[in-house]
């Protein structure tokens, strides 16, 4: 007699990714690309939003957008950066939401990737210098996404 095996539940494949992005066109095209290849995305439509979603719940990649209104997406790796080092958070975030913040990252380092339309030398240091890990220019590459979420 043979034994029953139970059903395992299956692993969701790919990373969670919190997408910062205020166009909504490259939002879209981000979102096909990144579900295409098996991972769950969460949209902030900037840097404030970002923070919002990051108090909420944990992702393995941010793909930031460097110039959105209301917070860009340099303040935003700003601040994330200071959570993670438990270092204090600027005036800019609500006294409530830096406390939760600063709880959920400290210790973490989140990879943070850069998305712009600006492509030059002196964009890509900013990106750097901010805190964030790597840099894609837009237009996206469908090939070069994948190998830079892949790449932490």
């Amino acid at each position: 007699m043979k034994e029953k095996k139970e059903a395992q539940p299956e692993e969701p494949s790919g990373f969670s990714i919190l997408l910062v992005e205020d166009n909504q066109l490259n939002r879209e095209l981000v979102i096909i690309l990144l579900q295409r290849d098996g991972h769950r995305v969460t949209i902030a439509e900037n840097g404030a939003e970002a923070l919002q979603r990051l108090a909420e719940s944990d992702y393995d990649r941010i793909l930031m957008d460097m110039q959105m209104p209301v917070m860009d997406g340099l303040t935003a790796t700003g601040i994330i950066r200071l959570c993670e080092e438990g270092k204090t958070i600027p005036d800019v975030v609500d006294t409530d939401l830096a406390v939760i913040l600063a709880t959920r990252l400290k210790g973490k380092h989140l990879p943070i990737i850069a998305m712009t339309a600006n492509a030059m030398v002196e964009d890509q240091d900013r990106c750097l210098a901010a805190g964030m890990d790597a840099y894609l220019t837009k237009p996206f590459q469908p090939d070069m996404i994948a190998s830079t979420l892949a790449s932490f």
